[in-house]
């Protein structure tokens, strides 16, 4: 890794830019597919509209049918699920981007490394040198949280599938950042939407805090101390320029 004599130049890269690109790569794959059903069902449309025996009803149904059809299968490939990964990520870049008003460097959708094929949602440093990992991650369903068992639940994803991927991040961001300014601990957060997360409750599931993705941004400004030299430090340590369209995730929970 590189250093910059930039520390707090604003970040150029775009949060959800990686997840996008990545979404839009797997479409084309999937397009024949989305087409193939689409056809599928301006047929059945068609077919229909012949049996009933009404040449206008024939018209909307074929193209009723093949417009639903494709849809239908459109939203339930990859492409649709990393494409709603994008949408968090860009509303939690959107939430933290106001820390940089605070003298925080904020970073989004940066790779791991040059051979990596993991990137990393969103990255901060605090003023007073503390490093964050902020996973952003789109779940529905029932939030079922027990501390003294270490267990978490979002809907069907248990809370290993959740973290699992954050802390390989973390532990990467502290191997790089390590090797520049010496040991740096990482702290690993997971910013969650749409699932209601219990506001009364510390949710904390293998050393990642947990939280809704609006108090995201309001914990991180709690934890931080004052502006440091060490901050100023790793801030510097970080490479500046943005690698999000060639980032690729290793899970996009």
């Amino acid at each position: 890794m590189t250093t910059t004599d930039k520390p707090h130049s604003p970040d150029r890269s775009r949060a959800g830019a990686g997840a996008s690109a990545k979404a839009a790569e797997i479409a084309r794959e999937e397009l024949p597919t989305v087409l193939l059903v689409a056809a599928l069902g301006a047929a059945t449309g068609a077919l229909l509209g012949v049996l009933l025996g009404h040449l206008g009803l024939g018209v909307l149904l074929t193209v009723a049918g093949g417009l639903g059809a494709g849809l239908w299968q459109r939203g339930r490939g990859a492409a649709a699920r990393w494409r709603l990964g994008a949408t968090g990520e860009r509303r939690t870049g959107r939430l933290l981007g106001r820390l940089q008003r605070r003298g925080w460097t904020v970073l989004h959708d940066r790779r791991l490394g040059p051979r990596s094929r993991a990137n990393i949602d969103h990255l901060l440093i605090a003023p007073d040198g503390t490093v964050f990992n902020v996973d952003s991650k789109m779940r529905n369903g029932k939030v079922r949280y027990n501390a003294r068992r270490n267990y978490l639940r979002i809907g069907r994803t248990s809370g290993y599938q959740l973290v699992s991927s954050t802390l390989y991040e973390s532990e990467r961001i502290a191997a790089t950042l390590g090797r520049e300014v010496g040991p740096v601990t990482v702290r690993s957060v997971l910013a969650v939407h749409r699932a209601k997360l219990p506001a009364w409750r510390t949710i904390e599931i293998k050393g990642v805090r947990v939280l809704g993705a609006r108090q995201v941004r309001g914990w991180l400004a709690s934890q931080a101390g004052q502006p440091s030299a060490r901050g100023r430090e790793i801030a510097s340590a970080w490479p500046s320029s943005p690698e999000a369209t060639a980032s690729r995730k290793v899970t996009h929970e």
